[in-house]
């Protein structure tokens, strides 16, 4: 998880953009929701560290450690703490369980642990931020715990506050907000500090193609159940179909940024 001063470091070189820009991403896993941030990011600019905020950043500390640190060099971070970064992504690595993305990844982890073990530690972790994608698929799988979540989205929302008391733009709420109250927090902190409020949702074609079904759930029940079959299969978190369902369920549709500036509590 990345340390605070870093944190701010990376939020005080964005604070200067004039205009505020807050976006409420919403999806559910597998719909394309975070790579449609990403690319609303590169739009916009700025570097996910500080800009992007998801409650999936806690299960993910080394994915999210490979992605701040940029090019490696011994001057971005020293050689202790890069024996030690490899370190927690070995152990991570071989405590994880068997999963679909660690075997479609485990050739590119032999040549980092290769290098890692002819003490080419510096080369190693370049070559893991190759791979972190897949990095941060396992080390997710292997870190979630409903017991953390509670904690996850308070620090998530605590940094998302941070920015925005830094002025920072554009920020990205990267949760999959389903209903109202799941975003009112973050709404309610970025429209009173000026913000503009947007929300978006994935533009893959999978999504395209299924979301005015969710304007009659119950009339596109069969379709919309088939649909949360395809997104288990997709998503690489490892979300069952049972739980994509229930966020389908209660999915609010069309929400509209008034919609979320308007609403009185976290209904």
């Amino acid at each position: 998880m990345k340390t605070y001063s870093e944190q701010v470091k990376i939020m005080e070189a964005a604070a200067s953009a004039t205009k505020k820009i807050c976006i409420i991403m919403r999806g559910v896993p597998g719909g394309g929701k975070s790579t449609r941030a990403k690319e609303l990011l590169r739009e916009l600019g700025g570097h996910p560290q500080g800009h992007i905020f998801s409650t999936d950043n806690l299960f993910s500390p080394i994915a999210n450690k490979l992605r701040f640190l940029g090019h490696i060099t011994p001057e971005t971070i020293g050689l202790n703490d890069a024996i030690d970064l490899c370190a927690k992504l070995i152990d991570m690595w071989y405590g994880s369980g068997w999963s679909e993305p660690k075997k479609q990844g485990a050739e590119a982890f032999n040549e980092f642990k290769t290098l890692h073990d002819q003490g080419r530690y510096y080369e190693a972790l370049q070559f893991a931020q190759h791979m972190v994608d897949t990095i941060e698929t396992v080390e997710y799988r292997h870190e979630w715990q409903p017991g953390r979540l509670k904690k996850a989205h308070a620090n998530n929302l605590a940094d998302f506050k941070a920015a925005i008391d830094l002025g920072v733009t554009p920020v990205i709420v990267d949760n999959t907000n389903t209903v109202i109250r799941e975003a009112a927090a973050y709404v309610r902190y970025a429209h009173a500090a000026g913000y503009e409020i947007r929300v978006e949702e994935p533009n893959s074609p999978h999504w395209t193609a299924h979301r005015d079904l969710f304007a009659n759930k119950y009339e596109n029940r069969v379709k919309l159940g088939e649909f949360a079959k395809f997104l288990a299969s997709k998503n690489t978190h490892g979300v069952p179909q049972e739980v994509i369902q229930k966020m389908i369920d209660r999915w609010h549709h069309n929400m509209k940024p008034k919609d979320l500036i308007d609403a009185k509590d976290d209904s």
